[in-house]
């Protein structure tokens, strides 16, 4: 009977030491950093809680910091040539969040950044509907032994094995989108037919709804990174539904309205959102009906540190600079609709 029981909870030791070291190997909660062979297709679980732990429980020392919403996350923050950057975005990222993802990263940066960049979508202004709080993930990063907890979580576990599936079965390609194992974005090229489907099932005509908290939230940023420098652009869209959502002119007025209270606050700002050659191809450039390759958001974050529209040809750029000086000569000539192209 004593051999029995000295068996059974020896059998279980080794199970649970197994299952904690697996999931210490894999990591897919990002709370050891790990960089192996078993993680380098890592899933956005919950990008929120990955991306506290991340800024938690790694070496945090950045000088700029990158926000916004699933597009944002896109971007490489290796490839941001001014300042050594942390991309901070995560799906569906509101304006509302900013600022507690910021103080969370400040926390543990113990500094002021030198710049906050952030990506705004026009189509997500509508004030944020989510009841959770970053302030709660924060909280879970921060409780006693909570990545020690996590190695021995079912939803680890389970999470664990699915990065290991990505491998195995290749069931990253799929996917709109993975984690490498240095946390940074990584999309395998879909066919055209899946781009074509995607477009069709998204390219509805949108309600899109004036936040009138942005102008509070846009204050506070400003008065919380007094020293801080602001980089704002707008982000893209593929061109069929840039085209269906300024069919509507409501739409249209809201846009630039939108970005005149932008350049009021911050001064000015990029806008890639408008009809040109990248979103125009969108079967090569896009991965989904929201979101482009990460080689374009390399276009992207280049096109920032430019602060002019000297091109006489925009079709042949990417991006157009908006600031006081030339607001009124660009605004009415940004091609959104069909047969401005």
């Amino acid at each position: 009977m004593k051999k029995w029981i000295f068996y059974t909870i020896t059998t279980l030791l080794i199970a649970l030491i197994s299952i904690a070291m697996f999931n210490w190997f894999v990591d897919p909660m990002w709370t050891f950093n790990q960089s192996n062979f078993l993680n380098k297709y890592q899933n956005d679980f919950d990008e929120r809680q990955q991306k506290s732990n991340l800024i938690y429980f790694k070496p945090f020392k950045y000088d700029a910091i990158m926000l916004g919403s699933s597009k944002v996350t896109y971007i490489n923050q290796n490839h941001v040539s001014t300042f050594k950057t942390f991309n901070a975005a995560v799906n569906d990222m509101r304006p509302n969040e900013f600022i507690p993802m910021i103080n969370i990263a400040k926390k543990a940066n113990k500094a002021d950044f030198k710049e906050i960049i952030l990506g705004l979508d026009f189509e997500r202004m509508m004030p944020n509907p989510k009841t959770t709080k970053m302030s709660d993930y924060e909280k879970n990063t921060i409780s006693p032994l909570y990545r020690y907890k996590l190695l021995l979580s079912a939803d680890t576990l389970r999470y664990s094995f699915q990065n290991i599936n990505n491998i195995i079965t290749s069931d990253y390609k799929r996917r709109a989108k993975v984690y490498n194992n240095n946390f940074v974005v990584f999309s395998y090229k879909k066919s055209k037919e899946h781009l074509e489907s995607k477009i069709k099932q998204y390219n509805n005509p949108m309600d899109i709804q004036y936040n009138e908290n942005l102008q509070l939230i846009f204050d506070e940023l400003k008065k919380e990174n007094p020293h801080t420098k602001f980089t704002i652009f707008i982000t893209p869209l593929p061109s069929p539904l840039i085209k269906t959502i300024f069919s509507s002119e409501k739409n249209v007025l809201l846009y630039k309205k939108w970005i005149h209270q932008i350049i009021n606050t911050f001064g000015s700002v990029h806008t890639f959102l408008y009809l040109n050659n990248i979103n125009n191809d969108y079967l090569n450039t896009y991965t989904d009906a929201g979101h482009f390759y990460p080689f374009i958001g390399d276009i992207l974050i280049k096109s920032l540190s430019r602060s002019d529209n000297n091109s006489s040809d925009l079709e042949h750029s990417y991006g157009i600079y908006i600031d006081h000086n030339n607001y009124e000569q660009i605004i009415n000539t940004i091609p959104l609709k069909q047969g401005q192209n």
